[in-house]
C-alpha cells in the first residue's frame, strides 16, 4: 500500500509542535520531547502524583527527590537542545540552571501526552501552575 501525501498530512498536523513560553519579558517556543524521554516523563508524574496532594501543588519542589530531581534537570536540558540545537551545552546548562521551574512547568504544558482532555492531570498541572504565580 502506497502512502498518499494527505496520509502523510494527517500525520504531520498531529506531531508535537512548538509551544510558546515566557520566562520574563523574553517569549521562548519549545518542542515536546521525543517519544524514547516518556518514561523519564512518566517516572516523574508519577512522583509528584504520589507526594503531592490535591490542594498542597504549592509543594511540588518538596515532592523532587534527588534521582526525580536529575531526571527533570535531564528533560528540562533536553527540551532546550531540542528546541534550540544551535545552543552549547555551556549555555544549556545554565539556562536550565537560572530558570529551572519556568522550564519545568514549560516541560508538563508541552508534553501533555495527548491528555489535554484529562481533567485530573491537568486540573493538578494548572495548581502547579498558579502556585509558581504567586
Amino acid at each position: 500500500m502506497e502512502i498518499t501525501k494527505e496520509e502523510i498530512e494527517k500525520f504531520e498536523k498531529h506531531l508535537g509542535m512548538a509551544q510558546e513560553t515566557k520566562i520574563g519579558e523574553d517569549t521562548f517556543y519549545f518542542l515536546p520531547l521525543y517519544a524514547e524521554d516518556i518514561p523519564s516523563l512518566l517516572r516523574v508524574i508519577q512522583q509528584f502524583t504520589a507526594k503531592v496532594k490535591p490542594g498542597q501543588e504549592e509543594k511540588w519542589l518538596e515532592a523532587l527527590d534527588k534521582e526525580t530531581a536529575e531526571i527533570l534537570v535531564e528533560l528540562n536540558k533536553k527540551t532546550v537542545k531540542i528546541s534550540y540545537p544551535k545552543l552549547s551545552d555551556e549555555k544549556i546548562n545554565r539556562f536550565v540552571s537560572a530558570n529551572f521551574i519556568s522550564l519545568t512547568i514549560a516541560l508538563f504544558n508541552i508534553n501533555d501526552l495527548g491528555a489535554k482532555k484529562i481533567g485530573k492531570v491537568k486540573e493538578r498541572l494548572e495548581k502547579i501552575r498558579a502556585a509558581r504565580v504567586k
